[in-house]
């Protein structure tokens, strides 16, 4: 463990709030150690901060992100390595990031209520600025900003479906639906649903989001019925109604251009036997007729309307919701490898 700062009783460093994980006795049931977080009590970074980090020997890197900066220290935590962001004191209003009064102001501007539970390292103390009960659930706070934020309508399903106890706050999800309308518009990196994908059973948040009916705006498809437990993206697309359907889907998951593309195959595979097919007619004759399929259904070399594209390269375009990855139709070549590595 890096050593204390010599000076953490100077201003800069006078209080420390950090979440949650500094009374395991009693949260380790309740949550997974997967996010501890540190204030400190000045609404920016200064020269006395840095020289603070530097002081104490504790590696550090400074990413800036529009008009704030973030700082992630490496430490350890339950015996792994990890990076804990260290933050100024602010809150999130109208999208932008202001300077708070207060830790207690801090706190009760923060998405969720697990997040708002600080630990001040002079007193020893939890202290709960939202409802003063300490409890870590994972709900919306009062003063949690929605509409300049929809990234957090999609955390909320995320972090509870991380819990040891999984369980989804109903009040939090008629907020959603009160704005659920602004879910689509979201860029994709700021979904995170690949996360979602990557637990040990991503139906079961998947099915909490259809029967919110959620399903078109968070997926990009309508599923009216429950899908597996530990399900995989095939199982979404078997929902979809037009290979048109499929990029939208990929899209919405921020997948790269191989499984992206994959997903398309396999949605051709519904009135196509690929292995028949090149028994029959070879590898060359099927490529073709999937490279017919997709021209028919997308009738250009994008996988996107047009009008949904930006040019960043001569060769590479993104959508509108900062998705780049297959943007698209597959060559004859993708086509062909695809074929060849799997029949």
């Amino acid at each position: 463990m890096p050593k204390q700062p010599t000076n953490l009783n100077r201003k800069s460093w006078v209080v420390l709030s950090v979440w949650l994980f500094f009374k395991p006795e009693l949260y380790s049931d309740k949550l997974l150690p997967t996010d501890v977080d540190v204030v400190i009590n000045k609404p920016v970074f200064d020269k006395e901060f840095y020289d603070a980090l530097d002081e104490a020997e504790i590696e550090y890197q400074v990413f800036k992100i529009k008009n704030r900066e973030k700082v992630y220290a490496k430490s350890f935590l339950h015996n792994k390595r990890l990076a804990i962001e260290i933050s100024p004191l602010q809150k999130q209003e109208n999208g932008q990031f202001l300077p708070a009064e207060s830790f207690e102001e801090d706190a009760k501007f923060r998405e969720l209520k697990c997040n708002s539970i600080l630990y001040d390292l002079k007193t020893e103390n939890l202290i709960d600025p939202v409802e003063n009960n300490c409890e870590p659930s994972v709900k919306f706070n009062p003063d949690t900003c929605l509409v300049s934020d929809p990234s957090r309508m999609y955390r909320f399903f995320r972090i509870s479906a991380e819990q040891k106890e999984v369980s989804f706050h109903q009040p939090s999800i008629e907020k959603i639906l009160e704005h659920k309308h602004l879910l689509s518009k979201e860029p994709v990196a700021k979904r995170q649903l690949r996360r979602i994908m990557s637990l040990p059973e991503p139906g079961v948040v998947i099915n909490k989001i259809i029967e919110s009916g959620l399903s078109e705006d968070m997926l990009a498809v309508k599923i009216d019925s429950l899908v597996p437990e530990k399900c995989v993206y095939k199982d979404l697309v078997k929902h979809a109604s037009d290979l048109k359907d499929v990029p939208k889907i990929a899209e919405a998951f921020n997948l790269p251009k191989d499984e992206a593309y994959e997903l398309l195959y396999n949605f051709i595979s519904r009135d196509l036997d690929y292995e028949k097919f090149i028994d029959e007619h070879g590898y060359m004759s099927c490529q073709r007729l999937v490279s017919r399929k997709l021209m028919k259904s997308f009738k250009s070399r994008f996988l996107f309307a047009e009008d949904r594209l930006e040019k960043l390269t001569k060769n590479s375009y993104r959508t509108d919701k900062m998705y780049a990855s297959a943007t698209k139709t597959p060559d004859p070549g993708s086509i062909k490898e695809y074929l060849a590595m799997n029949f």
